[in-house]
């Protein structure tokens, strides 16, 4: 936490330094000023100082557009602390240029329950623990329309993929149905939804000690692959063909079955066949290396 001394009062103020450290109305502070910086209608100075004021729930008592050496202290002294705010952010290089990303470190869901029209709908455990592969996949097409497009027609297919109605299950079928309520869901929410899933995205792909139990540890990083096209900063691999292969070899039924089991099964699998296949690769080459001598 960010503390802030007030000495002229005796007043300490502290707010999150970052996404982990929100509430869960904070975080929806965050994702509806990063929502708008995201899609240029802020500057990210402007983000900084809006985010600070919400986050300390204060009010504007001086017109900072006036000029006198008020406002111009003021505005000074809120630009300063708004700088503290550069915590919720790391620099990243993409295509040799630098560029702000959101600090991604939580994979715990800040929304875990949200609100459409009079009904409860609930969404992932932490870092996707719960949802089927089917679900991943169809969410994570979602997301990257999303960073591609910029639509928020995308925005909603992820919701509507990784959220539903209280005592049902993932139906892939229902989703356009559900779709017309999510577009009610106020923009905040939306994309917190997309940070919290690119967030567990970002965790599985470099998750190169997954504890399964019994002691052993499973490396997902052997599945994924970084690419420069890539904006949005998460490795993948090819999962819709996957998704096709294993159906093939029936091992979790039919596709409908296949997509309907859980995601961390699948991945844990696909490492396992994985290591099969490269140890057959050296298994193979270490023959002809002996042939050849």
């Amino acid at each position: 936490m960010h503390k802030l001394e007030i000495k002229q009062t005796g007043l300490t103020l502290t707010f999150p330094e970052s996404i982990a450290e929100c509430s869960r109305e904070q975080y929806l502070m965050f994702t509806d000023l990063n929502f708008k910086f995201f899609t240029g209608l802020i500057s990210f100075s402007e983000l900084k100082v809006q985010l600070l004021y919400k986050l300390l729930d204060m009010k504007r008592k001086v017109n900072l557009k006036k000029q006198s050496e008020e406002a111009a202290q003021v505005a000074e002294n809120i630009w300063r602390i708004s700088e503290l705010l550069e915590s919720f952010y790391e620099l990243k290089i993409f295509k040799g240029k630098k560029a702000r990303a959101v600090q991604l470190d939580h994979i715990d869901n800040h929304l875990k329950i949200i609100e459409v029209g009079d009904q409860k709908w609930h969404g992932p455990k932490a870092a996707l623990a719960n949802i089927s592969f089917g679900q991943y996949l169809a969410a994570n097409d979602a997301f990257h329309d999303f960073h591609s497009a910029k639509d928020v027609e995308f925005l909603d297919l992820l919701v509507a993929h990784l959220y539903v109605p209280e005592d049902e299950q993932y139906n892939p079928k229902l989703v356009d149905q559900r779709l017309v309520a999510v577009t009610q869901i106020d923009v905040a929410v939306k994309y917190g939804v997309c940070l919290f899933f690119q967030a567990c995205q970002q965790w599985i792909a470099t998750n190169n000690a997954l504890d399964i139990g019994g002691g052993h540890l499973v490396d997902l990083t052997v599945l994924f692959k970084k690419s420069e096209s890539n904006t949005t900063g998460v490795p993948g691999i090819g999962l819709k063909s996957t998704l096709y292969d294993l159906a093939e070899t029936q091992v979790f039924g039919d596709l409908n079955q296949t997509a309907a089991h859980n995601l961390f099964e699948i991945l844990v699998f696909l490492v396992t066949k994985h290591h099969e296949a490269e140890k057959l690769k050296r298994d193979a080459k270490s023959k002809r290396t002996a042939g050849i001598r």
